[in-house]
């Protein structure tokens, strides 16, 4: 009998024990969901002191004029600049997009010559210190003008863009060199915060800038086409080609880049061809 209840005994103790053990395990599992559940809202918190002391160095800065700007703003423009910045606003040009007097349906530049793109549209005007802005973005690394610039293309000239239902962005290439120096192509910048917020694939496996062209500055239409002459190659088989391609780049003054990709893209089987930039340059005789 003694025997027979001292087994008992041992039999409880091992089941309270495996109940005990059963239990701390049960306990650790939960104490780990716990802190796995909580560490997306670690990181978020981390992110955003992360961002804040970047904020507090790096303070944000219009990108027209430079002014610093409140540490707690989001980037864009300042107060004063929001009444000055160059945005094409009334008519359009119907075919590149510039800004024209009421009454005009062409600027000056589209009634001497046709484009090859179908049609074109531009957030500003190429104004001298918008150019200054411009550069900037290009020369000294400010790759956040380039991605609010392309937010602001897509806010603003977003319904235009949906319009044309392009199935793909292509933004125009820089030669391999030129990205290397400079670390970046702006146009990609642009067509990546455009097809971001419209929802539309951007394709750089499409079309490539196979050689550099000569300084355009000083030269007409005609001298600049001719300067862009097999400057631009598709390297994709035409039958995988987008029929309906929208061409994003940073500047557009006579058009004539725009018009090279097109030709490029057109002769490896597009259909149509659409083009929007940040800048256009101004209406002049």
């Amino acid at each position: 009998m003694m025997r027979s209840e001292e087994t008992k005994q041992i039999q409880q103790m091992q089941k309270l024990q495996n109940a005990q053990k059963i239990q701390k395990k049960q306990n650790s599992q939960k104490d780990t969901e716990e802190q796995n559940s909580r560490k997306p809202e670690k990181r978020e918190k981390l992110a955003k002191l992360k961002k804040l002391l970047v904020r507090l160095v790096f303070p944000p800065r219009c990108p027209y004029c430079r002014e610093i700007l409140p540490w707690t703003s989001e980037v864009g423009l300042c107060g004063n600049c929001r009444k000055t910045f160059p945005y094409i606003k009334g008519n359009r040009c119907f075919s590149c997009g510039k800004g024209i007097p009421e009454g005009e349906t062409l600027c000056a530049d589209c009634r001497k010559r046709k484009h090859s793109f179908d049609q074109g549209t531009a957030l500003i005007t190429y104004t001298p210190k918008a150019s200054r802005m411009i550069l900037r973005m290009k020369n000294e690394g400010e790759q956040v003008t380039a991605r609010w610039l392309g937010q602001e293309m897509a806010r603003r000239l977003g319904e235009t863009i949906l319009l044309w239902q392009p199935d793909c962005l292509v933004p125009v290439p820089l030669t391999a060199r030129k990205k290397r120096i400079r670390g970046f192509n702006q146009a990609e910048l642009l067509a990546r915060e455009i097809g971001r917020e419209l929802d539309i694939p951007v394709r750089t496996d499409l079309l490539f800038r196979q050689k550099a062209s000569s300084e355009q500055k000083k030269l007409d239409y005609a001298e600049r086409l001719n300067n862009m002459k097999e400057a631009f190659v598709v390297r994709q088989d035409k039958s995988i080609i987008p029929s309906r391609v929208l061409l994003v780049d940073d500047v557009a003054t006579t058009g004539s880049t725009l018009d090279a990709c097109t030709l490029a893209l057109r002769e490896a089987g597009a259909q149509h061809v659409f083009a929007v930039t940040a800048a256009a340059g101004e209406d002049r005789e």
